[in-house]
C-alpha cells in the first residue's frame, strides 16, 4: 500500500512542477491541480497511516511511557490500540456510508470530472488496514504482556495463595 501511496506522492509532485512551470513562464497554469492535489493527499494520507502503524512510525510522545514499567507500558500499549480500533473503526463507517452518498449522487471533481466515490473508497480501504494495524498492535501487546515473566509468577503467586 505503501508503494501506491509513493507513486501517488511522485505524481502530485509532477502536477505541481507542471503548474507552477505552466503558470510562471507561460501564463498557463495546469488546470485542475487542487483537486488532483485533494485526490491525492487522500490516497497518500489514508494508505499511509496502516503502513505507518504496522512499522510503529507514527509519532509519538513517550516522555512518561519510557519510565513505566514492561508491564505497564504493554498494557498501555494494548489500551491505546483497542481505542484506536474503536476510534478509527467509528471513522471508517462514517467514511464509507459517506463514499455511498458520493457514488450514489454521482458526485465529480469540477474541472476534471473525476468520480469522488472511488476515491473516497480507497480511503476506507486504507483506513480499514489502518484499523487492522491497531488490532495487531493490540494483540502483540497481549501477547507479550501474557509471556512476561513478571506478570507470570505475579499471576503464579496470586493462584497458590
Amino acid at each position: 500500500m505503501h508503494y501506491v501511496a509513493g507513486a501517488m506522492l511522485l505524481a502530485l509532485m509532477l502536477v505541481t512542477v507542471i503548474d507552477i512551470v505552466g503558470r510562471t513562464f507561460f501564463d498557463n497554469p495546469f488546470r485542475g491541480t487542487v483537486e488532483l492535489t485533494e485526490m491525492a493527499m487522500i490516497v497518500i494520507i489514508y494508505l499511509g497511516f496502516g503502513h505507518a502503524e504496522h512499522e510503529g512510525d507514527h509519532i509519538s510522545v513517550d516522555i512518561v511511557y519510557v519510565k513505566l514499567r514492561r508491564q505497564a507500558q504493554l498494557a498501555l500499549t494494548m489500551f491505546s490500540g483497542l481505542f484506536g480500533v474503536f476510534v478509527i473503526g467509528l471513522l471508517t463507517w462514517t467514511l464509507y456510508r459517506f463514499a455511498g452518498i458520493l457514488n450514489g449522487g454521482g458526485y465529480t471533481t469540477a474541472v476534471w470530472d473525476i468520480p469522488q466515490g472511488p476515491v473516497a473508497l480507497i480511503g476506507v480501504g486504507g483506513a480499514v488496514m489502518f484499523v487492522l494495524a491497531l488490532a495487531s498492535t493490540a494483540v502483540l501487546a497481549l501477547r507479550d504482556f501474557r509471556k512476561d515473566p513478571s506478570t507470570r509468577s505475579h499471576r503464579k503467586c496470586a493462584n497458590e495463595g
